[in-house]
């Protein structure tokens, strides 16, 4: 079991990376921030109006960006929704304060400093206390 709650913890984690990466993507997208690999920079607005096709590359692009941050959050539910029991088991501390900002809430060690009003090294301290807890809780 311990193993297991590792891998969910991490698989999480790395979830929360790709979705954070999607989301920036998709924000330069908006944005019209963003250049093709043809070097042609424009606006999605520009793309979606004209009938060129070098803007349909783009186009489609986007799409993907769109498609794959669903697919990360529909991922990202499933693993915190079984997290979450394990979480509700342990005694409410900082240490499961920090974890559900972590895990189900996707926030950055800064963020949850900030949060709880602790340093960033604190906070380390409580989400590794934290995830030792539930690594104990398991066996």
């Amino acid at each position: 079991m311990p193993m297991e709650m590792r891998k969910l913890l991490l698989a999480i984690l790395c979830l929360n990376r790709e979705l954070r990466r999607a989301q920036e993507e998709m924000r330069r997208w908006r944005a019209g921030a963003y250049r093709v690999s043809s070097g042609l920079s424009f606006s999605l607005r520009q793309a979606r109006h004209n009938g060129d096709c070098r803007h349909e590359r783009a186009l489609l692009e986007s799409d993907a960006v769109a498609f794959e941050e669903t697919e990360i959050q529909a991922d990202l539910k499933n693993l915190r929704e079984e997290l979450m029991p394990h979480l509700q088991a342990l005694p409410p501390t900082l240490e499961r304060s920090a974890l559900r900002y972590r895990y189900l809430e996707g926030m950055s060690g800064t963020q949850i400093a900030q949060q709880l009003h602790y340093s960033r090294a604190h906070v380390y301290r409580m989400l590794q206390a934290g995830e030792k807890a539930l690594e104990e809780m398991g066996r």
